[in-house]
Order: C-alpha cells, then sequence, then structure tokens
C-alpha cells in the first residue's frame, strides 16, 4: 500500500488488523496521516483515531469499545512500524487528562496538551524506531496519543494506544452498530 507510512505498534488500528479489536478490520493503520502540527492544527476533535480519514471507526470512543494493553506509569518503550521510509522530523506522545470523560469523543480537551514525551529526529530516515517514555502517573483508562511528523511534508501520522494502568490486559467489547450500551460497571469515578 504506497498510501501506508507510520504507525505506533500496538495502537487502535494494529489491534483491528490483528483482531484484537473487533468490527474495525478495514483500518490501515499506516494510513492516518493529516497535514498540520497537533494540538494548534492537525485533525478535528473527534477525529483524532482516524486523523479524517475513511477509518471513522478508530473515532469511536467509550469506555469498553477497545482493547487496553496493561501499562505502567513511569518508563516505556514504544515501538513504531513505519513501512514508508519517510525523512523523519519528531514523535511526540500526549495522554489523556486524569479527569477526561472516557465516553465523550477525543478532542484536545481530553489530552494533556503538553507531550509527556518527545523524540525529534531532524531529518533522518526513522527506521522502525524505539522510544524509551516516561509516561505520567495514571490509573485506570486512559489513551495514548502518538505523533509522528514527516520532515519534509509537515504531516503526522496519528496513533492511539488504549491503556489500563491498573495492571492487565482488557479486550475491548468492539463496536455496538448504534446501540446503546446499557451495561453497569466501574466508571472510574
Amino acid at each position: 500500500n504506497t498510501s501506508a507510512h507510520g504507525y505506533l505498534e500496538g495502537e487502535r488500528g494494529d489491534l483491528c488488523r490483528q483482531g484484537n479489536n473487533l468490527n474495525c478490520s478495514n483500518v490501515d493503520p499506516a494510513d492516518t496521516e493529516h497535514p498540520g502540527t497537533f494540538p494548534v492544527g492537525g485533525a478535528a476533535d473527534g477525529q483524532l483515531g482516524s486523523a479524517g480519514r475513511p477509518y471513522a471507526v478508530l473515532d469511536e470512543q467509550s469506555a469498553t469499545r477497545w482493547y487496553k494493553h496493561g501499562i505502567s506509569s513511569g518508563s516505556h518503550d514504544f515501538h513504531w512500524i513505519i513501512p514508508a521510509q519517510h525523512v523523519s522530523d519528531n514523535y511526540r506522545y500526549y495522554i489523556t487528562k486524569p479527569d477526561w470523560n472516557p465516553n465523550a469523543p477525543l478532542t484536545r480537551s481530553s489530552f494533556e496538551l503538553t507531550p509527556f514525551c518527545q523524540v525529534f529526529d531532524g531529518g533522518k530516515a526513522p527506521g522502525n524506531p524505539t522510544h524509551n517514555c516516561n509516561i505520567p502517573q495514571r490509573s485506570g483508562y486512559h489513551v495514548i496519543l502518538a505523533l509522528w511528523q514527516v520532515s519534509y511534508t509537515g504531516a503526522e501520522f496519528y496513533s492511539l494506544l488504549d491503556a489500563n494502568f491498573d495492571g492487565n490486559s482488557i479486550p475491548g467489547e468492539g463496536g455496538d452498530n448504534g446501540g446503546g450500551d446499557t451495561g453497569g460497571g466501574d466508571d472510574g469515578g
């Protein structure tokens, strides 16, 4: 796929392809590119998963929709898979605020707008890099927005990583095809 460029391993679209996320197998995780620089520019609020590309399923957001990786605050390695080796400018990692609403569309106001980790490549070929980052203290369900900015176009590739900071990985329930979720459960307060 010549439009495919790069994505964070284990992000929503990657897990759609692997079958861990349900009802989203048509997604190309390496094709979530948008011009402009987040948070001033870039993808519109409510489209931070799809980056406005034809994968609106990635913008679905609820407390139970997506598979969540068991993750811990502190040191963490993030690995990128980059099929098309565009000259790289930088990578930035954002995390949802402690009081974000997991049942509302993801917007800029959902995230801390200062990246918790930044890696500057300054125009080198990216390879398939791994970044060791220090994740801020969180508990429960949070989303990490990882962005890869390409040097010569200024476009960014969007990856959303769903994480459970309380220990184990948790399977997602998949899309509900428009029906409401009336199930109970702990909303994390």
